[in-house]
């Protein structure tokens, strides 16, 4: 339905309002992010947001970010600052779904005619997660996590002809409880994430907690 709602949305825009929209990335070269909030600096809620199906499409505890729920019946997002943990910048955000294919999306450029790359750092605590990039009519090209208890970057390139213009950082094979962090797509066929190591962090026993309805509360 979200695809439904975007598509009705922009053929009601005037040109020149979409000329201008789309001129906007024209000044991008290839080494830029396409992505708002790619590292999850700003944000919307501080104290986390839970929502359920019928919720679909609100707004994650990131700005820029959404949730969706495909399997399973919650998403909790919460952006954490926490400087020794995040690898760009001062927080990252977690992710906790109890079901698969639910997570968080973003548009970044509808109607996309570029080969595209796009990465993130995920450190995941359960479960497996996967990005992907792409678009509902042509479909999502996925890198999936293949590691725990530490931080992975992910990497996937869409072809242009694909018309990408969607990302996603969602759960796989059932519920997932991760962190994400420095998302980043550029032009061309290969990455150009300005993070490109990260030194081992240990997480401890209090961050590896799943977030709770009950704490967003407080």
């Amino acid at each position: 339905m979200r695809h439904l709602f975007l598509t009705l949305l922009v053929a009601s825009l005037s040109p020149l309002f979409l000329l201008t929209f789309l001129s906007s990335y024209a000044t991008a070269g290839d080494d830029d992010n396409l992505l708002p909030n790619g590292s999850f600096e700003e944000i919307f809620e501080k104290k986390g947001v839970k929502n359920n199906k019928a919720n679909n499409g609100a707004p994650s505890a990131a700005e820029s970010w959404n949730q969706w729920i495909n399997g399973g019946t919650e998403i909790t997002t919460k952006v954490i600052e926490d400087k020794d943990l995040a690898v760009d910048g001062e927080h990252v955000i977690q992710i906790t779904a109890n079901g698969a294919s639910s997570g968080l999306y973003m548009f970044y450029l509808v109607g996309n005619p570029k080969t595209v790359t796009y990465s993130a750092w995920i450190y995941v605590l359960s479960g497996k997660v996967g990005i992907a990039n792409g678009s509902n009519a042509n479909g999502f090209d996925w890198a999936k996590s293949t590691k725990t208890d530490e931080w992975e970057l992910l990497e996937v390139t869409v072809d242009g002809g694909k018309i990408p213009e969607e990302v996603l950082i969602y759960s796989q094979d059932g519920a997932m409880d991760i962190y994400a962090d420095a998302a980043w797509v550029n032009y061309g066929e290969k990455t150009t994430n300005p993070v490109t190591s990260v030194k081992p962090k240990a997480v401890d026993s209090k961050r590896k907690l799943a977030i709770t309805w009950s704490q967003i509360k407080q």
